[in-house]
């Protein structure tokens, strides 16, 4: 009896690894990857659109300093797969709250063409103060 009931347990062991890895599997195959998500704009990577997100795009264009892979991805906001002044000049209109087409300050994952959040607002430290 006792070595049918060791039995018994061994392969509802089994059974239990079995179905784990197959629910791990494919939990795994449908989930992001947190890792490689990016706020579009946020080209210094402190997770907010300011103007020093302008600055550095501006810095790199000028060859004055490198960025990070992530740093790349987010900086290239309109698109045209190059890391421009039109990026930095895209950022400043957003901050200026101009109409937001490029979606920035939206959080992405790579190979996904919809943001992931999109209701990103700028506070009020980071709007540009300006005099007339």
């Amino acid at each position: 009896m006792i070595m049918r009931t060791s039995r018994l347990l061994r392969g509802a062991a089994a059974l239990l690894l079995a179905a784990a890895a197959v629910f791990s599997a494919s939990m795994t195959a449908g989930a992001v990857n947190t890792s490689s998500q990016y706020m579009r704009g946020d080209a210094d990577g402190n997770g907010r659109i300011t103007v020093d997100d302008v600055t550095t795009i501006q810095k790199y264009c000028a060859r004055l300093l490198t960025l990070s892979e992530d740093d790349l991805r987010a900086a290239e906001v309109n698109g045209d797969k190059t890391i421009n002044i039109n990026d930095a000049t895209d950022i400043q209109r957003r901050l200026a709250k101009y109409e937001n087409i490029y979606l920035i300050g939206a959080i992405f994952c790579p190979g996904q063409p919809d943001p992931i959040v999109s209701d990103y607002e700028p506070d009020e430290n980071e709007l540009p103060i300006i005099k007339n």
